[in-house]
């Protein structure tokens, strides 16, 4: 028997849905072992010390349907990531040339970063030395060179210097939930598990995201045990923020395209899956959050 059924029914992993040779095969061509284990920090293990560390009626289907869904989730994130970049991009620009200021604020920044830089892209560096009219838009060329962690300190800088201007605050209001997005674009881009983030909580900091979506009605126990999931609360800010700066034609498209997400991946896997009481608060809450953002939402 191959070393990892073995060490999966050692776990007290069990193959009633999906037989042994299958798994294998699952595992040699659709994902590695140690990533579908990532899935069993959600499930409940044993207490009593002739079991510690065995897991109570969890077979490996249900790890294997959590990594299939887990790879749609970070696909169509990964797609929301990115049309709220070039959102942002578009929207830094307009600013920057509205007020003048576009080359005079960029080479600023680069002469104020310019170690981090040079270490960071040492083979871009000589590119980002701006020429005045050389391109309609140095900015863009810039940010299209940069990681999304230099990208998001730019925005930071630029709204610091002119967020009072455009904005008449101290930041511009979708800086806050930038944090978010690298985050979740960090997990998709290296193919991170999402959803084995499940079984992570943190003790909520204030925030504008639980008011807003108690005003909504959503109850404030409800927000407290998934918003305390930092892979949840980072989700959510992503929706937030999309629906806040894109069309509503956009909104409406992937909004249609997330219920049918949950729709359909509970309907093939719902009866495997619902058992585990957080998996099941993780889908509902979904569920609910989904109405709310479905249409423009001020931020």
């Amino acid at each position: 028997m191959n070393s990892n059924i073995d060490y999966l029914k050692q776990l007290n992993i069990k193959f009633e849905i999906i037989n042994e040779i299958k798994a294998q095969e699952l595992i040699d061509c659709n994902f590695p072992c140690s990533l579908l284990l990532s899935y069993s920090s959600i499930f409940e293990k044993y207490r009593i010390k002739e079991k510690e560390g065995k897991f109570v009626n969890l077979d490996f289907a249900q790890l294997f349907y959590l990594a299939l869904i887990d790879e749609q989730l970070r696909q169509f994130l990964m797609i929301l990531c990115l049309e709220i970049e070039l959102k942002i991009k578009t929207i830094l620009i307009a600013d920057a040339q509205k007020l003048n200021v576009e080359e005079v604020f960029l080479q600023d920044y680069i002469n104020s970063d310019i170690d981090y830089l040079t270490k960071t892209y040492p083979n871009e560096i000589n590119d980002f030395n701006l020429c005045p009219n050389e391109d309609l838009s140095p900015l863009y060329n810039f940010t299209s060179a940069v990681l999304f962690g230099t990208f998001e300190k730019l925005v930071h800088n630029f709204y610091c210097k002119y967020a009072e201007l455009i904005y008449g605050k101290q930041r511009a209001p979708f800086e806050k939930y930038l944090s978010s997005v690298r985050r979740i674009r960090n997990m998709v881009a290296h193919n991170s598990p999402l959803l084995s983030e499940l079984s992570v909580n943190n003790k909520m900091s204030n925030n504008s995201l639980s008011p807003f979506l108690s005003d909504k009605g959503i109850k404030s126990k409800t927000l407290h045990t998934n918003l305390s999931k930092p892979i949840i609360f980072d989700i959510c800010n992503i929706m937030r923020l999309y629906c806040g700066i894109q069309s509503v034609d956009k909104i409406n498209k992937t909004n249609k395209e997330f219920k049918k997400f949950l729709r359909i991946n509970y309907r093939k896997y719902g009866k495997y899956l619902k058992t585990n009481q957080t998996i099941s608060s993780s889908y509902t809450f979904f569920k609910s959050i989904v109405k709310i953002f479905s249409s423009k939402v001020a931020i």
